[in-house]
Order: C-alpha cells, then structure tokens, then sequence
C-alpha cells in the first residue's frame, strides 16, 4: 500500500508537467542549457533535467 501511495504522489504528478517541445537549437548557452526555435518563432530557454554539466567559468565547462 505505501508503494502505491508513494507513487500517486509524487511520480504522477511529474508525469503530467512534461511537456514535448520540437523545434531547432538556436543556442547552447552552457552543458545543459540550450534555446529552441519553434514552429511559431518563439525562442524558448530549456533547462535539460538530469543533466549535471560544468557551467561558463568552471573547468571542462568548453567540452561539455
């Protein structure tokens, strides 16, 4: 039963913020951050979730 409690409350609801975002990458801003362009020109930051890279001014920030 507190299996089933644990994933009602929070597994759940992760599942229904997600979204699917198709466009092109217009800008790396660092490892795991980049700007999309999509079907309607709007430019949209993402944040990639789950992805632990350097940021700008921390070492092997360049190849990541």
């Amino acid at each position: 039963m507190k299996n089933y409690f644990f994933i009602i409350l929070f597994i759940l609801p992760l599942c229904l913020i997600s979204q699917t975002i198709k466009g092109k990458v217009i800008r790396v801003a660092d490892g795991d951050t980049i700007t999309i362009l999509d079907s309607v020109n709007n430019q949209l930051r993402v944040r990639l979730y789950g992805i632990d890279a350097p940021e700008k001014g921390q070492d092997f920030a360049d190849v990541a």
